[in-house]
């Protein structure tokens, strides 16, 4: 059987396979404005942005020669389970986006894009569609439509300077990181640049492994360290070590893939934390400050009992964190987690003011498609007076959008 193509998903019929009788087929959800109790869901350029997002128009026929390509690839065994599961998640994507066609053009089609709204005032796209494809699909989808797709260039790092500043911690680390960049930091590290990528963002999180005041690390065995997410996710890949959860005994198992010397593996996942440690020691110290100044900062008592510890970001997203306070002998404070959460909430919200505030003056002389998280799909050329003034209200002074290849 060959695989489906837009066509196939445009025209199918679906049927109920208990009685046999044929379905209608279901219209996707649109961008809903309100939930149930008539609360906005959408916030200040947040709302505008999400309206001014244009149709966007997509290269089915690439498209359907990549997903022809890897389907065979899956059905012949050629590729592995991380590979497969890539390929299943590409073909929701673009499903959702067929089902959301406006209009075709040729070898192109049309589709409107469905959002919805994070906590941080993120937007995220219904049913995957262009936003959350792979890099592969995603440029696949763009090919010959004339857009431009731009990056904001080190998002989370730069707010992450720019919150340090502001509390006058120490932020020679950025500077030593803005002139040697990712690739380089990446190989003295020794992984991957989108693993080193991954680690970094956890280090501005807090979710990077603890170390004592003499810079050790503090988890002393593999157990220790696979409890930590960033660890499971950027660098036991490195090693070739696979992680999966075990729920009848409440941890994680892993299985090393040289099996006569195990030890090779699991101190090779030692030797590459630490590496990150010896690199980023400033930077691990300066996060673990600004952290700690986050609750006085930015949290506010409304006095409600069900909402009563609020946060609210730059795009105006607000976070409770009351779960996470705990009351002092003198003062409230926020747990480790708490603190983690903030400060996604903070970085996350700063990117989000920034990407609203220019989508939101869209119009005449560019228009945009996709909203990327960290970047956008547009077609036309920004001005630089509105870059200028997005760095201003979204707090995010080093931001620069860069034009850049998806792969």
């Amino acid at each position: 059987m060959r695989p489906w193509t837009t066509t196939d998903i445009l025209t199918a019929e679906y049927y109920n396979l208990c009685n046999g009788k044929s379905l209608k087929r279901k219209i996707p959800t649109k961008t809903k404005y309100y939930d149930t109790n008539r609360n906005p869901i959408f916030v200040g350029y947040q709302k505008k942005a999400v309206k001014l997002i244009k149709p966007c128009k997509v290269n089915r026929k690439e498209v359907d020669q990549l997903l022809y390509k890897r389907k065979l690839e899956v059905d012949l065994g050629f590729c592995s389970d991380k590979e497969e599961l890539r390929y299943l998640h590409d073909l929701r994507c673009w499903e959702g986006i067929v089902r959301r066609t406006i209009g075709q053009e040729g070898d192109f089609i049309v589709y409107q894009s469905a959002w919805d709204s994070q906590d941080s005032c993120r937007i995220t796209e219904l049913d995957g569609g262009l936003q959350n494809a792979s890099r592969e699909l995603k440029d696949a989808m763009i090919k010959d439509t004339g857009y431009i797709n731009l990056d904001l260039k080190g998002s989370q790092v730069y707010g992450a300077k720019t919150e340090l500043e502001r509390f006058r911690i120490d932020t020679s680390w950025f500077d030593r990181y803005q002139v040697a960049g990712k690739q380089k930091l990446a190989d003295d590290i020794g992984i991957e640049v989108d693993n080193w990528k991954g680690l970094l963002c956890s280090i501005l999180m807090g979710g990077f492994p603890g170390i004592n005041k003499k810079g050790e690390l503090m988890a002393k065995n593999m157990d220790d360290l696979i409890k930590y997410k960033c660890v499971r996710k950027y660098v036991c890949p490195e090693v070739g070590i696979d992680v999966e959860w075990d729920a009848e005994n409440n941890r994680y198992n892993y299985l090393v893939p040289h099996h006569d010397h195990p030890f090779m593996d699991i101190s090779r996942v030692f030797e590459i934390v630490r590496n990150v440690i010896k690199e980023c020691r400033p930077l691990i110290d300066g996060i673990n400050q600004w952290h700690d100044k986050l609750f006085d900062a930015y949290v506010a008592n409304t006095g409600n009992n069900k909402a009563r510890f609020i946060a609210t970001n730059k795009a105006d997203g607000r976070l409770n964190v009351s779960q996470y306070v705990k009351k002092g002998k003198s003062k409230f404070y926020l747990t480790a987690e708490g603190q983690r959460k903030l400060a996604a909430h903070i970085l996350q919200g700063k990117e989000a003011a920034f990407i609203h505030y220019i989508t939101a003056f869209s119009g005449e002389d560019f228009t945009v498609v996709s909203n990327q998280h960290d970047g956008l799909i547009i077609e036309g050329t920004i001005p630089m007076e509105l870059i200028h003034n997005a760095r201003s209200f979204s707090g995010l002074p080093y931001a620069e959008l860069e034009e850049k290849s998806i792969v």
